[in-house]
């Protein structure tokens, strides 16, 4: 086993309180919680589109909601253990994202079809 060593840091009370918060909500001891971000900053994980989850490429969304909209995502989240919010939350959007982009990419496949329906007939008696 390795050698442990400690880290002790002062952080303002705000960061505290996100750090707190989510630690809890992953059911991790504060020690676990650390070492689990530290070892995420500086060993990347690859991601299935074949980029690195944490380094300069990416950017971050960040965004507030209601102590009760929280609350609704940490109990499913309990009740799935496995899933990470990160994932949960990257997982909805890119769902969304998919939804958009393949609607916006039917009118295109309508008008070339219409186009080709547009088409003089070929002298065909039966049709």
């Amino acid at each position: 086993m390795a050698e442990l060593r400690g880290i002790t840091v002062k952080v303002p009370t705000d960061l505290h309180d996100k750090v707190k918060a989510e630690q809890e909500l992953l059911q991790q001891t504060m020690n676990q919680y650390i070492q689990m971000v530290l070892e995420e900053h500086f060993n990347p994980k690859i991601n299935e589109k074949g980029g690195t989850d944490m380094n300069s490429n990416n950017r971050t969304l960040a965004f507030q909601v209601s102590e009760e909209f929280f609350q609704r995502v940490k109990d499913y989240l309990t009740k799935h253990p496995k899933l990470k919010q990160r994932e949960f939350v990257v997982g909805l959007i890119e769902q969304e994202l998919d939804r958009f982009e393949t609607q916006e990419a039917q009118p295109e496949q309508t008008d070339a079809a219409s186009e080709n329906s547009n088409e003089p007939n070929s002298g065909n008696a039966a049709e």
